[in-house]
């Protein structure tokens, strides 16, 4: 008879891998109001403080253009003298991505807003053009001018309103 070969084979130990799944909560997708920046570029272009101060950091949360959005809510919050809720509102800009640069520019348009309507209460209106006229970040360059020499008509109309 013959004999069958014996195997030297070793007894391997099976090794298991197991892959660690981190499982993410269910993520829901946010409804957001698309037309919010549109909205805020224009009242920043025109003015309109009041209606920036009233953007809040909830609402900002979720939407895809928060951090100009956030910088346009500081930019009101300056202009109606509410310096800390437009430190806090600038930090959440930066925060989420927006450039030093940009947040720069926004606070410059913004004093020279402020010059601007000063220069119009004194009666010096060619300068206050000059200062409506600077190169605004968020506005078309076409639509730049016109945008604000009509803010810098609102700004003198409300100017009077007040010191009646």
């Amino acid at each position: 008879m013959s004999k069958k070969p014996v195997s030297k084979r070793r007894k391997v130990k099976k090794v298991q891998t197991m892959q660690v799944v981190e499982v993410q909560p269910d993520h829901r997708l946010v409804p957001y109001d698309e037309s919010l920046l549109e909205r805020a570029r224009t009242q920043w272009q025109f003015g309109d403080w009041d209606s920036l101060t009233k953007i809040e950091r909830d609402a900002l949360q979720h939407h895809p253009d928060r951090a100009k959005l956030a910088l346009l809510a500081a930019a009101g919050n300056l202009q109606t003298d509410n310096a800390g809720a437009a430190k806090q509102f600038i930090r959440l800009a930066q925060d989420w991505g927006c450039s030093k640069r940009l947040v720069s520019q926004i606070l410059v348009a913004g004093v020279h807003n402020s010059l601007g309507r000063a220069a119009l209460v004194t009666g010096q209106q060619p300068r206050a053009i000059k200062h409506f006229e600077g190169p605004s970040p968020l506005a078309p360059q076409a639509a730049t001018r016109a945008c604000l020499l009509r803010r810098a008509l609102m700004s003198r109309a409300h100017s009077s309103d007040c010191h009646r």
